[in-house]
């Protein structure tokens, strides 16, 4: 229950608070040169970005197979 709700919150932000966590816990952000925090950032950038497009192809695509609402 407590991913779900977490998942529902974070929603597009997830892959950048993972990759964040990812770095903090196993490289530890600090130790990294420039060049490497910059890629960092820039792969969970493009990551959010993908889940986002993704997520809005699938509501897309679930909103244009709803039957039109006739009263």
């Amino acid at each position: 229950m407590t991913a779900s709700v977490s998942a529902a919150i974070l929603g597009p932000w997830a892959p950048i608070v993972g990759a964040a966590l990812l770095a903090v816990v196993r490289l530890g952000v600090w130790r990294l040169s420039a060049t490497h925090r910059s890629r960092l950032v820039r792969a969970a950038l493009t990551w959010a970005l993908v889940g986002w497009a993704a997520m809005a192809a699938f509501t897309g695509a679930l909103l244009l197979m709803m039957p039109p609402d006739i009263d």
